[in-house]
């Protein structure tokens, strides 16, 4: 890469004016800047630097917004009443300039008394003495809050230093206090500029560039700039390289105005085939130049021989590497950073600071030597360890060139690992470890020059320790390279947990080479007994992962250490480091219990109970499930004792049976409720499915649900439920149907997960999981629902038909209801179409259901078609409630409804009542009606409303509360009374007590 040594370049503006710009300071660093000084000429006190130019006056007071250069006599102290303080200015050439001008933003604050006369003044250095050119006793508009300074803005001062002309210039500015205790002074974007007539130079060297192929016929090739004001006519430009080996010098008949640039080639090419280094000078000739600090660069260039595989480096001996960029923070060394603390290996890596933080608005690249892929037979790969924590704002990321110059990123490609794990680059934090990084790419095979870099980029808002780099490593992959990744099975943590009976021996292969594996000879032993062998056949792709389980089957016995090695041999593999698995080690701590299927859970009693307070702290959960502590899962059943209300209203059947709940009352934001099943085995199935009911319904948004499946060694999302799928507590459940295909073959677990994103949010719950194995036919009843107004005694019957199976289904369904275990209607449900695999299809009886007296009605419905293979998932049920439809005279005093605050009284929000008779809440907000009254010693909240119910006997009565959570307008609290049967009476009325 090349290496710039020199670049004597004049400062110039971002749009390439034609000032000469000496001094540029606007002080944002908060520290004296380099080549300035300030001293205290009367008393102790110097200036200072910040965003708050005057402590006495609130908010934090600036010229713009930035930091500055400030003097504050108040924040001195009363006892010091004599500051003269000043600040100077590097030192300046003004000598060759016929137009100087100073430039800054201020704010002087006078102590308006006839006893002080603070002032202000600006002063500039002749090559003799100093001159006053600004001297101010009276401020422009003072004080920094007051409107003059905030309406009209604070001055700037334009100052003509051309009549100082002298190669020793220098500017201070000066503030006295009168010897009494004063105000203050600041001032910030401090210029000093010159006017260029005449002014050609460099900027940049654009080629050759180090790399190991440079050739004999390079052209030199470098950026010229017009920075003065007049148009150039022809000039002069030589190239001289290692002293005088080769020299070159053009005329360049072109003409440049004042902005112009011109990329210029030699018309010679130069020599560098040989490997060694190049010193190059570039030098612009012109008479009439007035700046001559920016008419050259010194340069060296490098041939370097191309490494070739394998190359490693620890970065412990000769350093190959180099670093380039704008603003750059690369380092070599030992990193003695909190988080990036040490080497990966030895005592060095390279770095971005190694010992502290990377720089803001970092560009910055860090250059590899040059590689040479020509005689390949297989394909590169590059591997390296990585710690970083970088901001999410700023990036690492590598790219490559094939000729020093154009640059392009290297995606991820084959046998990847830990490559730009955030999708474009590195970011964020490694979790404190070292990442091996492999990355192998097919693209690069067969050249003979290639340059890697790490790119750093970085903004201004955050900065971080950065990244390390250790053990760079280049090495070129085999045609014929099969590698044994990981024993899938057995597992190690069902090994412990769930424990091993007759179990398959499972492995993971991967073709890491170039040709396709056509056949291979797999082998495994376990404690030095007997070596089982098979033989592969089957066309492995290159870069293809390929999960074989032997034929023979192991019999595990309980409480038993076992060693397991697995080894695999290929025909023309020569990478034999990653051909084996050595001393698997495990315990089978116990007899296997892994749940067979049909698996079904649904939370049922005795293995499952219900809370008897608030929040249902003590609720029992058994079956083998296990839950996360504090922010949790939790069961219950018909509303009781949960939160606000919120989920739904009975379980999925309608039974008011249990029901699984995320209680979010507990935990701290960015907590996880987990809940687990215990083991199920998948070892014989070839096709399974879960599927499970759930019910989200909040006044909150809802983070999440996550659906989980375990395999032995980790964890995989399968599933993922969003926001609010039911709209009201007394909505039907909804059903997630989760194929577990990939799978089979071993153990798993699931579990139910979400993460708490608010103080209050709640409302999720599951219900009536079910993992089965998928068969051929396999229908059943997904849902039952009852078309009823509440008030009628005829309504039909609805069910939802489901094909879990894997076959579709043509002409009819035989299915069947029955209320409350009586009489059987059968019915047929005709198809229209083909029924196909997990769709459903919806159908209405004909046979209406006759309510004909009070009470709950429990609808079963199933379906009955020949040679179904799953009988579990056949029927499906709900309940629906006929109340007395009251006639003549009907009374409600509300005494019999339930405070869910019995158990805990008196508590000021009432969680989990339950209205009976008919009775129900309409409304979907947290505002709604609350039982309440002095049956359970409770009181409405705040110390509003009525303290007894209306007979003044002790009774309940019912009561809006709106102060459980944050509540909107609209909200609306609606109170639904049974059916009342007014059709035999000639007139009716309603009264009530509020």
């Amino acid at each position: 890469m090349r290496k710039i040594l020199l670049l004597l370049a004049v400062a110039y503006s971002c749009a390439l004016s034609a000032q000469y710009i000496h001094v540029q300071e606007d002080f944002n660093d908060t520290i004296l800047p380099a080549g300035w000084s300030t001293s205290a000429v009367t008393g102790i006190s110097t200036w200072s630097f910040g965003i708050d130019g005057s402590v006495s006056d609130r908010g934090n007071n600036n010229l713009d917004g930035t930091p500055m250069a400030y003097f504050d006599d108040r924040a001195a102290g009363r006892l010091q009443r004599n500051n003269t303080a000043s600040i100077t200015s590097p030192v300046f050439d003004n000598s060759i300039f016929s137009n100087t001008v100073l430039r800054f933003d201020y704010n002087f604050d006078e102590f308006a008394t006839t006893f002080v006369t603070d002032t202000f003044y600006v002063e500039v250095f002749d090559g003799i003495t100093w001159q006053t050119v600004l001297s101010l006793t009276t401020d422009d508009c003072g004080d920094w809050i007051d409107i003059p300074c905030l309406t009209f803005g604070f001055p700037t001062a334009n100052i003509d230093l051309t009549s100082f002309q002298n190669p020793n210039c220098q500017v201070r500015f000066i503030y006295h206090d009168g010897n009494n205790q004063a105000l203050s002074v600041a001032i910030d974007n401090v210029e000093i500029e010159s006017v260029v007539n005449v002014d050609i130079g460099l900027t940049e060297f654009l080629s050759p560039n180090s790399y190991c192929g440079l050739s004999a016929n390079e052209n030199v090739v470098v950026n010229v700039v017009n920075f003065g004001m007049d148009t150039v006519r022809n000039f002069s430009i030589s190239c001289n390289i290692n002293n005088g080996a080769i020299n070159l010098l053009d005329t360049v008949n072109a003409v440049l105005a004042p902005r112009d640039t011109l990329n210029y080639t030699f018309l010679d090419t130069v020599d560098l085939s040989l490997i060694g280094i190049y010193d190059f000078e570039i030098v612009t000739i012109l008479n009439a130049d007035t700046i001559l600090s920016n008419d050259s660069l010194l340069v060296e260039i490098k041939k370097d021989s191309g490494q070739t595989a394998p190359y490693f480096d620890s970065f412990e001996a000769i350093n190959k590497w180099s670093v380039t960029g704008v603003n750059s923070s690369w380092d070599l060394g030992n990193p003695t950073t909190p988080y990036i603390n040490g080497a990966y290996n030895g005592v060095n890596a390279y770095g971005t600071n190694i010992s502290g933080l990377y720089n803001q608005n970092e560009l910055s690249y860090l250059v590899s030597p040059c590689f040479d892929m020509s005689k390949f037979n297989g394909a590169p790969k590059i591997s390296f360890y990585l710690k970083h924590q970088i901001s999410l704002s700023d990036s690492l990321t590598v790219e490559y060139s094939l000729d020093g110059s154009s640059w392009q990123k290297v995606e991820a490609d084959k046998n990847v690992s830990n490559w730009y794990p955030f999708g474009k680059s590195w970011q964020g934090d490694s979790d404190s470890s070292w990442l091996k990084v492999e990355n192998t790419i097919l693209s690069l095979t067969g050249e003979s020059s290639v340059l890697f870099r790490f790119r750093f980029e970085t903004d201004i808002p955050t900065i971080n320790e950065g990244v390390a780099i250790d053990d760079f490593s280049f090495i070129e992959e085999d045609s014929v390279d099969l590698s044994l990744s990981r024993v899938t099975s057995p597992s190690v943590y069902f090994a412990n947990s769930c424990g091993l009976g007759d179990e398959v021996i499972s492995v993971e292969l991967e073709n890491r080479g170039l040709n396709v594996i056509d056949s291979a000879f797999l082998f495994y032993q376990i404690n030095s007994g007997q070596i089982y062998a098979d033989t592969i056949v089957s066309g492995i792709s290159p870069f293809s992962k390929l999960k074989y389980s032997f034929n023979a089957i192991y019999s595990f016995l309980p409480n038993t250490n076992y060693n397991l090695d697995v080894w695999v041999r290929v025909n023309g593999d020569t990478t034999v480091n990653n051909d084996s698995i050595k001393n698997f080690s495990f315990v089978n701590s116990q007899s296997p219990f892994s749940s067979n299927l049909p698996f079904y859970e649904p939370f049922n009693e005795p293995d499952f109970l219900s809370g008897s307070v608030n929040f249902n702290a003590d609720d029992i959960i058994g079956n083998g499930w296990t839950r996360s502590s504090g922010f949790t899962w939790r069961m219950a059943g018909d509303k009781k004792y949960r939160t606000y209300n919120n989920g739904p209203a009975t379980d999925n059947t309608g039974n008011r049976g249990l029901f699984a709940y995320v209680e979010s009352n507990t935990g701290a934001v960015g907590d996880t409720a987990i809940l687990e099943s215990r083991c199920v085995d998948l070892k014989t199935v070839s096709a399974a499915t879960l599927e499970f009911h759930y019910h989200r319904y909040s006044v909150d948004s809802l983070s999440d649900l996550f659906v989980d499946v375990f395999d032995g060694n980790d964890w995989f999302v399968t599933d993922s439920i969003k926001g609010n799928t039911q709209i009201n507590a007394a909505d039907n459940w909804s059903l997630a149907s989760v194929n577990l295909d990939q799978f089979v073959g071993i153990d798993i677990k699931i579990r139910f997960r979400t993460i708490k994103q608010s103080c209050c949010e709640q409302g999720t719950a599951i219900d009536d999981i079910l993992i089965f194995e998928r068969k051929n036919q396999d229908v059943g009843i997904l849902d039952v629902s009852v078309d009823e107004d509440g008030c009628s005694f005829s309504d039909t019957v609805k069910v939802k038909i489901r094909n879990r199976g894997i076959q579709s289904i043509s002409g009819s369904i035989p299915v069947a209801y029955r209320i409350n275990g009586g009489a059987v209607i059968n019915e047929t449900a005709i198809l229209p179409t083909p029924l196909n695999s997990l769709t459903e299809f919806n159908f209405t009886f004909n046979t209406p259901i006759s309510f004909t007296a009070a009470g709950e009605y429990k609808v079963q419905a199933w379906s009955r078609l020949v040679n179904d293979s799953t009988s579990i998932n056949d029927s499906s049920a709900t309940t629906v409630t006929n109340y007395i439809k009251q006639a003549n005279r009907y009374i409600e005093n509300f005494d019999s409804f339930i405070d869910g605050t019995c158990a805990n009284a008196p508590r000021l929000i009432n969680y989990g009542d339950v209205l009976i008779n008919g009775w129900t809440e309409q409304s979907n907000k947290s505002y709604g009606w609350n039982v309440q009254g002095s049956i359970c010693g409770g009181t409405p909240s705040n110390s509003t409303g009525p303290i007894k119910d209306h007979s003044n006997k002790g009774g309940n009565f019912l009561f809006t509360e709106a102060t459980a959570v944050a509540l909107n307008a609209l909200d609306t609290a609606v109170l639904q009374s049974p059916c009342i049967d007014f059709s035999n009476q000639s007139t009716a009325g309603i009264q009530f007590w509020y």
